[in-house]
């Protein structure tokens, strides 16, 4: 009788375990494709500081600029206080709703992860497919 390999060892063998080659494929073509939908930011001296100021790991992208979350959130945050943009020193900005405006071509902004999956899926997971056919290389 053929018994099973225990499932973390076929996961293991897959790369689909949480740091396998599967998975950190995975996330740098997310990378990859995002980049086409991050903000640039406010042009000049910071344009890209977004894009490329980043956390990666085989399942993780942190973005690191002060101003990421907001980006991402695509609303206005404003000292609570003064109803300023620029918030004085120990105060936490709150969120309006007053979406951003992008400077960018259109295809740049809030939740850019959620419109490059919807956009990308199929091609990213072609590509994953292809990558297990090739021997995860």
């Amino acid at each position: 009788m053929d018994c099973l390999e225990p499932i973390s060892k076929i996961k293991a063998d897959l790369g689909i375990d949480p740091n396998g080659k599967l998975q950190t494929f995975f996330t740098s073509e997310c990378k990859r494709f995002m980049d086409r939908y991050t903000p640039l930011s406010t042009g000049g001296i910071l344009s890209g500081m977004l894009q490329n100021n980043f956390a990666y790991g085989p399942d993780y992208i942190d973005y690191n600029s002060p101003y990421a979350h907001y980006m991402y959130q695509g609303l206005s945050y404003v000292d609570p206080d003064t109803g300023s943009s620029y918030a004085k020193k120990g105060a936490t900005k709150v969120p309006t709703n007053t979406p951003l405006h992008y400077n960018e071509e259109p295809t740049r902004g809030a939740f850019w992860d959620s419109v490059m999956w919807s956009i990308h899926k199929d091609e990213i997971t072609k590509e994953m497919q292809d990558f297990v056919d090739r021997g995860c290389k």
